[in-house]
């Protein structure tokens, strides 16, 4: 088939996307609907003509188009499948395209952390518990054959094997039948009961598990199997925790009966390791959402009181040239052991999101298209989370943090007024529902909407102080300056919060120190935003890998500390550049909203 070449009256080819034995696949367009998406076609041609050939080909082919059509209506990890059709001795698929890069460029030359590999893991079998739970099994789990969706960063798999099955289907065909010693599958994620033709759902198991390996190691699984003991040999290249590799030893042992039955048993064991909460599918607390926290209220209803403080604005040059003044209403939550938390009262009003093109890098548009949004009035927390405002609350925790990284996870100890690091999206979300039930009222992290008005306190220009920074007023990396600014002090770690000044609305280190955790689900630009200035996508699930951090670190450039500035990471990934702050409901309110 030819670019232009119309398919059926209907599909228009655009151009081929592979080639192989089987056939090819081709990148389309469905011209019978207005908005004219793109769609997969492949073609499944066998390599023979025989009738026989033929007649295997078009029942295996019926049962895979079957296949597909079953499970894509019912989970979004899987394409969906839009038509299939014999034309003249070859067979077609029609599929939904999925705009992404597959898993083999992730990982391929790096060792993923252990974190980042478990998320994996709870992706690819949170798509394989719906393949499995059809009695369907797919034989072919690779890096290549799973896709990480643009558009929401999810981990799609794709190629479900009747490409395999009809080419298996022209090798292994003798006196007229399959011949059943014919393994479907790649070297190095194929264990040795499918190689020898007697796939099972638990055969999936250990191509999930030779994936995390090559994710830990940055080795291909083949590289690593031992003929001999007919096992994967990877503990020599990367320790992990210990419960982790019992889980993944299980998971690719060589007898199928000692592994994981199916990818609910793995999937459960996986997200044991990552946070008990997930297994209650991450429900509010009742304390957090209930209506009878109303009556709480009361109870708990800090005192509230104004503030005066000092902030500065800069010239394009860098340097200071005015230090107005402004106010805030505050209040104080006791979270004890004698600390405190301060949340400062966020005026209503509405704000350009986004960023003219001016600030941006040519070819990132993810500040874009600039939108009008409305934000109510919140309290947002007036200082990142400190360390030990961490300890108050989840010092006495008893789940996996505390036994992975102790009382307090950062890097850079040996000052209370330290921010809190090295905290993933998962923790900081933990601490948001613990703080909410010792102090009966909602805390949750601020959609990226609030957060930019917040960071902005009502200027339009890069920063909240003007058009660049300097080293005096942000803790970031000096050498890169913004503007006409000239560079500066890298303080190669980050600073006790409230060291530099606030912006308009008396928050402080909202450019810079660290990187902020956002409570939206990523997308990598507003087309599409929420007018009033919520969260977009998904909130609440661990599922969504991705989540935005906003505001620029110690270890930054002062670009990145821009208000509009964004950027994402992995849900569960902690480093030394990231942490939070937290959004509060307002105390004089006679009822808890539940966020």
């Amino acid at each position: 088939m030819q670019p232009g070449q119309l398919l059926r009256d209907r599909y228009q080819i655009e151009k081929p996307l592979a080639a192989g034995g089987f056939g090819q696949t081709f990148l389309a367009v469905d011209t019978h609907l207005p908005s004219k998406p793109q769609v997969v076609v492949k073609l499944l041609k066998p390599t023979q003509n025989d009738p026989e050939t033929l007649k295997i080909a078009q029942r295996l082919f019926n049962t895979e188009a079957a296949t597909l059509e079953r499970l894509g209506k019912d989970t979004d990890r899987i394409p969906t499948l839009y038509a299939y059709f014999e034309s003249r001795g070859e067979f077609y698929l029609v599929q939904e395209y999925i705009a992404g890069t597959t898993l083999t460029g992730e990982l391929q030359g790096k060792k993923v952390s252990e974190s980042d590999t478990l998320t994996i893991l709870q992706e690819i079998l949170t798509g394989l518990k719906k393949v499995h739970s059809q009695n369907i099994i797919h034989r072919d789990l690779k890096p290549d054959n799973i896709i990480r969706r643009k558009i929401d960063r999810k981990l799609v798999l794709i190629d479900f094997g009747a490409v395999k099955q009809i080419r298996a289907a022209n090798v292994g065909i003798q006196n007229t039948v399959i011949s059943q010693t014919i393994g479907i599958g790649t070297a190095g994620y194929m264990p040795t009961e499918q190689s020898m033709g007697y796939p099972k759902a638990a055969s999936d198991i250990y191509a999930v598990g030779a994936i995390a390996i090559q994710s830990l190691t940055g080795s291909l699984p083949h590289l690593l199997f031992n003929e001999d003991t007919l096992s994967i040999e990877w503990q020599h290249l990367r320790r992990v925790n210990r419960d982790f590799t019992t889980v993944l030893n299980k998971m690719v042992e060589p007898d199928y009966r000692q592994r994981y039955a199916n990818a609910t048993e793995a999937l459960d064991a996986i997200e044991s390791l990552i946070s008990p909460a997930v297994r209650q599918q991450v429900k509010p607390p009742p304390q957090a959402a209930a209506p009878s926290v109303m009556s709480t209220l009361a109870i708990n209803t800090p005192k509230i009181s104004r503030i005066q403080f000092s902030s500065v604005r800069l010239d394009y040059s860098g340097n200071i040239v005015d230090r107005p003044t402004g106010s805030a209403e505050i209040f104080t939550e006791n979270l004890g052991n004698g600390e405190e938390l301060t949340m400062v009262k966020i005026p209503s009003g509405k704000f350009i999101m986004g960023s003219p093109e001016s600030e941006q890098k040519p070819w990132d548009k993810k500040e874009s298209p600039q939108q009008q949004v409305n934000i109510s009035e919140f309290y947002l927390g007036q200082t990142l989370v400190t360390q030990a405002q961490w300890v108050a609350i989840m010092g006495n925790d008893r789940s996996w943090w505390q036994a992975i990284v102790g009382n307090n996870p950062s890097e850079f100890k040996g000052n209370n007024r330290l921010p809190v690091e090295n905290v993933s999206w998962l923790a900081a979300m933990d601490f948001c529902q613990k703080l909410s039930q010792k102090t009966r009222r909602t805390y949750r992290l601020p959609s990226e909407a609030e957060w930019e008005y917040a960071c902005r306190a009502g200027t339009n220009t890069p920063y909240a102080f003007g058009e660049t920074i300097n080293p005096s007023v942000v803790n970031y990396n000096g050498n890169y300056p913004y503007g006409g600014a000239a560079e500066g002090e890298h303080r190669n770690k980050t600073t006790p919060v409230g060291s530099f000044p606030p912006n308009l609305f008396g928050l402080y280190d909202m450019h810079g120190n660290l990187c902020e955790w956002c409570l939206d689900e990523w997308i990598d630009n507003y087309n599409l935003v929420n007018t009033d200035g919520s969260a977009r996508g998904n909130i609440i699930s661990r599922e969504i890998a991705q989540r935005p951090q906003r505001g620029g670190c110690w270890n930054g450039k002062a670009q990145s500390c821009r208000a509009g500035s964004r950027d994402f990471n992995t849900a569960s990934n902690r480093y030394n550049t990231i942490g939070f702050r937290v959004v509060g409901v307002q105390p004089s309110t006679p009822k808890c909203q539940s966020f």
